[in-house]
């Protein structure tokens, strides 16, 4: 095709004037692009005596951003450099190099040149189509029944959890890191767990990792299942001084992860590590320094990270009396473990829903209709006390899960949390959901 078609690209065409100098890998890709399209082209070596004021464009299916970099570094403004990679196009018929294009499809070949890749914002911001497609987040199922539809753990994510001394929020957390190894997709994969919980000690961990697998039903045929289970949850020694800042932990981290598969990490608490602030910074930009490093360690490895925190004592909400909802943006500390976690949990325990149902008190936002309601198809749970669990939120609604409130039973017989549907369809009512 003749060139002169193509004279609006020789002109500048988009860059305006001067025209863009193409820079190809060989001498058979000059004579391509200035055959078809008119362009001024040169190999690498000849681009020095050219236009030294003229956009280039480089166009290679070998490295091309790379050699886009190195013609910056060599003392190219930045501005005038831009890109091609025809490397996605090899193997396609017609489309595997430049002389393929400039004979097949020169328009396409001009399209690709008037709109070059930027090499100096390659790797952090380009336009939609230019970014390749990616597979979608590695999601496993909670394990747990009741909420299924609520919690769909992605890889690459933080989970916060927060709430008061004794809420229960440690508990659950490390139930539910338990129930998605011990799910179907999770012993598929067979990854591990790590515990950082100073707070806890290693015989009630050994005690209660064995209650909830066999769940209170002691089997000894599945004794050498529970072993290699147990292999796989990583107990940091309590007993160890607290350490200084989160530096070695994060590294130790990686190296759980990569060496041996660990891919479910527990911080408990957050105030098991005594901060180590830089020069003049305050709680809250630690906070906000040290989360953006585990969000970014969480990304980069594809693992779960649990943090878990403390409400102040002015934002937990009493055992007694109505129950108050509480935000992990609530979280001693900072606000910002709400800000980068994927998943906010909140744990509260309160007793005023099973003196409801079991009539022992009245409140004017619950009706008698309202608990038949609530307890008819139900099986009433026998406990004096439940575990509020509000799902606060929820990076990706859908993808990872929904927002939602539960009342639970903490059931030590079994070591697990069991949903009761009842004083759930009443603690909806009384927090208008």
């Amino acid at each position: 095709m003749s060139h002169t078609n193509y004279s609006r690209a020789a002109q500048g065409g988009a860059y305006g004037t001067p025209a863009p100098i193409v820079v190809c890998d060989t001498p058979q890709d000059v004579w391509a692009v200035h055959n078809a399209l008119g362009m001024t082209a040169v190999t690498l070596e000849h681009l020095p005596s050219t236009n030294p004021t003229a956009p280039v464009v480089l166009v290679s299916n070998v490295d091309a951003h790379s050699k886009a970099i190195r013609l910056i570094s060599g003392g190219i403004d930045k501005l005038r450099v831009g890109f091609v990679d025809l490397a996605p196009l090899l193997g396609q018929p017609g489309h595997s190099t430049v002389p393929d294009l400039a004979q097949s499809n020169p328009d396409y070949l001009l399209g690709l040149i008037e709109r070059p890749g930027d090499p100096y914002l390659h790797m952090i911001v380009r336009p939609l189509p230019e970014w390749e497609d990616r597979a979608a987040a590695e999601t496993f199922g909670c394990g747990d029944g009741a909420l299924a539809d609520n919690v769909i753990w992605a890889m690459g994510s933080v989970a916060v959890w927060t709430g008061g001394y004794g809420s229960g929020k440690s508990t659950v957390a490390v139930q539910m890191a338990m129930k998605q190894m011990l799910a179907a997709k999770g012993l598929d994969a067979g990854f591990g767990a790590s515990f950082c919980c100073f707070e806890d000690d290693l015989l009630d961990m050994k005690e209660r990792s064995t209650t909830h697998f066999f769940k209170g039903r002691y089997d000894q045929q599945r004794l050498a299942e529970l072993v290699h289970f147990q292999h796989r949850l990583w107990w940091y020694d309590e007993r160890l001084p607290r350490p200084k800042g989160l530096d070695d932990w994060i590294e130790q981290v990686r190296h759980m992860t990569l060496r041996h598969g660990v891919r479910i990490h527990i911080l408990d608490p957050w105030t098991a590590h005594l901060p180590d602030f830089e020069k003049a910074e305050q709680m809250t930009s630690y906070v906000n320094r040290m989360m953006n490093r585990i969000t970014q360690l969480a990304r980069e490895l594809n693992i779960i990270i649990h943090i878990i925190t403390h409400t102040p004592k002015a934002a937990t909400p009493p055992k007694t009396g109505k129950p108050k909802m509480i935000s992990v943006n609530d979280a001693h500390g900072s606000g910002d473990f709400g800000k980068f976690a994927s998943y906010g949990f909140t744990a509260s325990r309160t007793n005023y829903l099973a003196k409801l149902i079991s009539g022992e008190v009245e409140d004017d936002d619950i009706s008698d209709d309202d608990i038949a309601r609530a307890r008819a198809g139900h099986p009433v749970i026998q406990t004096n006390d439940h575990l509020i669990l509000n799902i606060d939120k929820i990076k990706r609604e859908g993808a990872m899960g929904e927002r939602g409130v539960f009342a639970f039973k903490l059931d030590k017989n079994i070591e697990d949390i069991v949903h009761d549907p009842a004083a759930t369809a009443i603690l909806r009512k009384l927090w208008g959901m």
